[in-house]
């Protein structure tokens, strides 16, 4: 390495799906990433920073280590990134990054930075009136009784509360940008548009 100059650069791709634990670990430990790019080959990265809610990673590309990827080609093959491979821990489900996605956007009702989306109250709730509305909402904002039962898919996007002796039901459905069909990376942020219904019993 002795005169050489190593160039990096920083860019933010999709992170694989860990705990905050793993991740911890992967930016203090300065984890070395071997990055598949979309142009054959590999390059290294390190992971810098995270954000554990929009699954959005910062690493910095070693030029020297990406061989043939350089300037703007490493970048956009980073950000193409889904998944890394290596010498890192195992990778936690996509239902889990669903469900902490889920949880962050309930519970601030759509407030946090990075997860987009739409609150609906339907018209069984808008006809109990606006105590009962925000007496609903601020239940569905602080439920946290999550078993087998409600959270088969570890998704977290379903529950049950009462109001005043009335069973409410909460649902969290994801779509695609435009908020037409499905989302085609439901654990992608970027591309996925939650929509938090709030309904009676009777109406589901």
């Amino acid at each position: 390495m002795s005169g050489e100059t190593v160039t990096r650069e920083s860019a933010t791709p999709p992170l694989s799906y860990w705990s905050a634990e793993e991740l911890d670990r992967a930016v203090s430990g300065e984890v070395l990433f071997l990055i598949p790019s979309h142009m054959g080959g590999s390059f290294y990265a390190t992971l810098k920073s995270y954000d554990l809610h929009t699954g959005i990673g910062t690493f910095e590309i070693d030029h020297k280590q990406a061989g043939d990827f350089h300037g703007k080609t490493a970048l956009e093959g980073l950000q193409a990134v889904k998944r890394v491979a290596g010498s890192v821990p195992e990778f936690l489900s996509d239902a889990t990054h669903i469900g902490a996605q889920n949880d962050a956007f309930r519970t601030s009702l759509g407030a946090v930075c990075g997860i987009p989306g739409q609150v609906v109250f339907t018209h069984g709730i808008e006809a109990k009136g606006s105590v009962f509305a925000k007496q609903a909402i601020k239940a569905v904002q602080t439920f946290a009784a999550f078993d087998d039962g409600n959270n088969p898919r570890r998704e977290r996007d379903f529950g049950i509360v009462r109001i005043d002796g009335e069973t409410v039901y909460f649902k969290i459905d994801l779509y695609d940008a435009d908020y037409r069909y499905g989302t085609p990376e439901p654990a992608n942020p970027a591309v996925t548009r939650r929509v938090l219904t709030v309904l009676l019993a009777s109406e589901y």
